[in-house]
């Protein structure tokens, strides 16, 4: 449990907010990162280090708390909504792909299977929330508890990484050391570190499926199932996980009847399709994007969708309809893009998204255009919308990227098209 008394820091701060205005903070803060000295780089990963120890981790079942708001402050909020978990997995698995550390795969893999365990129905949807109800009981450990139940390696990590003490009440567990420190602590071995901490996780687990779960609300939403179907598509190209697209596309079967409302609906279910689409192209699945993509601009003023981008995930947004023209060269497109460019709340000063964004796509056989795919789409790279279109597919264009015998690739911007031929320039400029 977090319970030493300091001053408040910037992470401190960060972890007051409401988790969904975090993350997104923590998102800007790891996209800036790709732009910054190493000192800075190390800064931005101490900060999200902070967040990925804090008690906002369920450390023993994965997903994310939602944090405390009550203001009775001896009641903890044990509720994880489908939203923020999505919001937070996409943050988890990207500050991966960046940074190649464990302590942020590590989580987003375990929040990731929670997630589709406990969250996803008979339907392939996902439901809205596990409600805090009573989970007090649940979530509750006793020190004595943990040491009855776990080997002896297991608990010597698990007590030195959670700095547990027998006079402490434990409510929602807060790393206090890292691999290295657990290891200089307990005299263990770095490698054995991680392995004897997993080992805990996995018998505490057996302790909770003891006891009656938590409260589920029921109810689909389809904007909030389509952050978790981008968020699960990407933490199955991070971490080569099938079984994650799996889940995902089972979750976009279900919520195919599910007309999109508003503006913001129809944004998120672009951004799935498109997620979608970078893990593994489907010509039903663009003509739905297409379907999506004309709905929006049909349904909704220019000035309502740059509202709808402008109050939601505003660097993502602009990089789907980038791509999405890239794909179609959609004149109306085209135009939406050039409206929100020239709207100065929708153009933060830190980053020029049209100059910087690529839309990759690679024609060739089926096997040659997934090996460029995996080489260009490894790791977090925002800027690089990858797209490995098969011949056997039809793909957006048949004109503007024909069927190759030998593998082509083609970058994309808004007004500059360029060919490029050899695997190794392309590599070297993207990769």
């Amino acid at each position: 449990m977090c319970t030493k008394k300091r001053d408040l820091t910037i992470s401190d701060t960060l972890l007051e907010l409401p988790l969904e205005s975090s993350s997104q903070l923590f998102q800007n803060l790891l996209f800036y990162s790709l732009f910054q000295s190493t000192e800075k780089d190390h800064q931005i990963l101490d900060l999200l280090l902070s967040l990925a120890f804090s008690n906002r981790v369920d450390h023993i079942g994965g997903g994310f708390f939602n944090p405390q708001h009550s203001l009775n402050q001896d009641t903890i909020d044990y509720s994880k909504s489908l939203s923020e978990n999505a919001q937070m997995l996409k943050l988890f698995t990207d500050a991966s792909g960046h940074f190649f550390d464990g302590n942020f795969s590590v989580p987003a893999i375990n929040s990731a299977q929670w997630i589709i365990d406990h969250l996803q129905g008979e339907t392939g949807a996902f439901y809205q929330a596990v409600e805090s109800g009573n989970s007090s009981n649940y979530y509750h450990l006793e020190y004595k508890q943990i040491k009855n139940y776990l080997d002896k390696d297991a608990f010597i990590a698990f007590a030195s990484a959670f700095d547990l003490n027998i006079d402490k009440p434990i409510t929602r567990l807060c790393r206090a050391r890292t691999y290295q420190q657990i290891a200089e602590h307990t005299g263990m071995h770095i490698k054995q570190v991680p392995l004897a901490l997993e080992s805990g996780r996995q018998q505490l687990q057996l302790v909770r499926q003891l006891k009656p779960t938590p409260p589920i609300k029921q109810k689909v939403h389809g904007g909030n199932n389509s952050k978790i179907i981008s968020a699960l598509f990407n933490a199955a190209r991070q971490f080569n996980r099938d079984d994650f697209a799996t889940a995902a596309l089972s979750a976009l079967g279900a919520i195919r009847p599910i007309e999109p409302v508003s503006a913001s609906d129809h944004l998120l279910l672009i951004d799935a399709l498109l997620t979608k689409l970078q893990y593994q192209w489907h010509d039903p699945d663009y003509q739905w994007l297409l379907q999506t993509a004309f709905g929006l601009m049909s349904d909704f003023g220019q000035a309502d969708v740059v509202l709808a981008i402008t109050e939601a995930d505003l660097d993502s947004a602009l990089a789907n309809l980038t791509s999405l023209y890239a794909l179609s060269s959609n004149s109306d497109l085209l135009a939406l893009l050039e409206n929100v460019d020239a709207n100065p709340q929708a153009n933060p000063s830190w980053i020029n998204h049209f100059s910087t964004q690529h839309t990759i796509i690679i024609r060739g056989s089926k096997y040659e255009s997934a090996y460029w795919h995996q080489q260009l789409a490894t790791g977090f790279k925002p800027n690089n919308h990858v797209f490995a279109i098969p011949n056997n597919c039809s793909g957006p264009d048949g004109n503007k990227f024909p069927k190759a015998d030998s593998p082509q690739a083609t970058s994309c911007g808004l007004n500059v098209q360029q060919n490029y031929y050899s695997l190794d320039k392309l590599l070297n400029d993207f990769a």
